[in-house]
Order: C-alpha cells, then structure tokens, then sequence
C-alpha cells in the first residue's frame, strides 16, 4: 500500500512539473528596455532586403517576361504581385454575385494554353508561332541589350470543371512558368499557380494561390474564400523570404459573421523580420470610424518567439488619432519614434486593407 500511494506522489509530482513547465514556455512581456532595442533595430536590413527583392536580376526578368505583348497572356496580369488590390476586390465581387446567385469568374485567371502551344518569336515586331512543342510555350525574348537571350516557358497546365446553377465552367486550376537567362544562375525566376473552386446552391469555396522563386528571394501570395448564404471568410497571405528566411509576412482572416448588420470580425498580423503587429478587430455597419481606432480594433506588438513587445493605442493630437506603443511599465511613446516613414506607410497601407473588406 505504501508502494502504492508513493507511486501515486511521484506521479502527481511529475504531472505538477511538467504543467509547470508547459506553463513556463510562455515568454515573459518584454521590459520596456528589451521592448525599446527590439524596435530600435526592427528595420535593420528590412529596408535593404525589400529593395533587394524588387530590385534584384531575378526580379526585374520575372516583370519583364510577365509584361511582355503577348496576346494571350494579357489576363496574367492581373496576378497579385503586378496588382493585390485589384485581384483582392475581384474575390470580393465572386462573392457578391454568388449572393445575388450570379455566375462570375472576376477572380479567375484565363489562359489559352492549348491554341498557343509552341514556340515564339517576335519576327518585324509581331510574334510568330512554330507549332514544335507538344506540352509546353515557350517564348524567345531579348533582354537587356542581349539578342533572343531570354526565354519565358508555360507548362504543367491543368484545368478543372466545376458546375454552377446547371452550368458547367472550365478553369485554370494549375500553370508553371519559368524565365532563363542566358549567362544567369537559371531558371532565373519561377511561378506556379493553383486554383481550386467549388460552388452549390447554398455554399462556395474558392482558393488561389501563387509560389513564386526569384533567385535567393521567393514569396508566396495565397486567398481563400469560403461562404454560404448567411456569411463568409477570407484569408490572406503575402510572404516574402530571403533563403528562407522571412523579411516580410503580412495576413488577415476575415469572417463576415452576418450579412445584414455587415458584422466583421478580424484577425491579422504584420511581421517584420522577427517582430509581428498583431489586430483583433470587430465592426459592423454601425461602426464610428471618426472615433478612437482603439475602440473597435486591439493592436499589439510580440516577437516571434511569443513575446509581448508592447501594446499600440491611439492618442488625439489635431485632429488625428496617432498610434503610441504602450510598454509593459505603461509608459507611452509615439510609434514614428521607432519606425520609418516608409514603414509607417506600408503598416498604415495594410491596415486600410482590412477595413477595405467591409462588405457592406
């Protein structure tokens, strides 16, 4: 019995240490002092390795070969990294025509893969195709000063039927594409976009996304909207890393909880190397947007390691609400102490990204 009960004590001992330290793996809120070298150096090289994405070799082949005039690649354009807003405003129209039970295809992107199978050159300024290819396009283009240096080559395509309202549609659900350089590391720069959509009479769920490699750099863009009658959700991802490692990393999930009342809720982040700006918002069609922010959205700062860095709160200053960081000694200094001009901009640009959604 003794045995018994002892056995019974040393595995209540055992469960109270390892719960404590289960416990423990929660990092402490950062002092104001760790809080203040944590956003001091929050741009260091942030600023030098987003110009190096868009800046770099791989990154000007990729926009050159995306902008070439090639008629029946015209509709790629609307791809995210030439322009997010846009292809995020089309998502939201899909989703008001599936309201109002109306077919749509604003988001999905068209390509007429299997007319211009072969290769392409551009011979007295207009582009020739030879039909020698069986799977594949490929296109001869002059880069930089060079003659027929470059190559932009289309393949792994696929598509999919879906069926709406008796109807069926054909779409895009799979297309690679890669860009070769000659004298460069190559493939200099590679994309793959995946689609896949399902609709019924009461639901509908439709996902894109897009896998990007540009050298050391590569970035991932992805959307997803799943809704019904009486609601939906979209998520958002816009990723860059540089081998590996993430630069930027912006994200949203946002759930319309009731159509009539315009009813949001949100939850997004912005991280910077290793510091995440995190929201918590919730609006509806009554909503004061001329009062306190902080009255309809929590804004924090943590690091990556699970650490609150500090909290964000707004203070009027004529006539404008300007955010301060409020560290754990409840101290307050104003943000543009620790971040850039630039950098305000591109969290401020963000932000309106989220109210930008209201589906009202």
């Amino acid at each position: 019995m003794k045995t018994k009960n002892l056995l019974m004590l040393l595995a209540i001992a055992g469960m109270m240490i390892f719960a404590s330290c289960k416990k423990d793996e929660t990092p402490a809120p950062l002092t104001k002092e760790e809080a203040t070298i944590e956003l001091t150096s929050i741009e260091e090289n942030y600023l030098t390795d987003i110009e190096g994405y868009e800046t770099s070799e791989a990154a000007q082949a990729m926009s050159f070969a995306e902008n070439l005039d090639l008629s029946f690649s015209n509709d790629l354009k609307k791809a995210p990294i030439n322009n997010k807003e846009s292809f995020q405003k089309s998502i939201v129209k899909t989703y008001y025509s599936f309201l109002a039970k109306e077919n749509s295809d604003e988001s999905l992107l068209d390509f007429d893969f299997e007319n211009n199978v072969g290769t392409w050159n551009k011979v007295n300024g207009e582009w020739v195709r030879t039909p020698d290819q069986t799977n594949k396009i490929v296109v001869i283009f002059s880069f930089k000063g060079g003659t027929k240096n470059g190559t932009l080559t289309f393949y792994d395509y696929a598509k999919k039927t879906i069926s709406f309202d008796g109807e069926n549609e054909t779409y895009m659900s799979n297309l690679s594409s890669k860009v070769e350089i000659v004298g460069m590391v190559n493939p200099v720069a590679t994309r793959k976009y995946t689609a896949n959509l399902s609709y019924s009479s009461t639901s509908m769920k439709m996902s894109f996304k897009f896998d990007y490699t540009l050298g050391i750099y590569s970035s991932t863009t992805s959307f997803a909207l799943e809704g019904n009658r009486s609601g939906g959700t979209i998520s958002v991802l816009n990723e860059i890393k540089k081998s590996d490692d993430i630069i930027r990393s912006t994200s949203f999930t946002m759930k319309l909880t009731d159509i009539q009342t315009g009813s949001l809720i949100v939850d997004a982040k912005y991280r910077i190397k290793d510091i995440i700006i995190k929201w918590a918002i919730n609006i509806n069609s009554t909503t004061n947007f001329d009062g306190n922010p902080s009255d309809f959205q929590n804004i924090s700062v943590w690091t990556a390691g699970g650490a609150k860095v500090a909290d964000v709160i707004f203070r009027s200053e004529e006539g404008e609400w300007i955010p301060y960081f409020k560290f754990a000694d409840n101290s307050e200094v104003i943000v543009s102490v620790f971040f850039s001009e630039q950098l305000m901009d591109n969290i401020f640009d963000f932000n309106d990204t989220l109210f930008y959604f209201n589906f009202k």
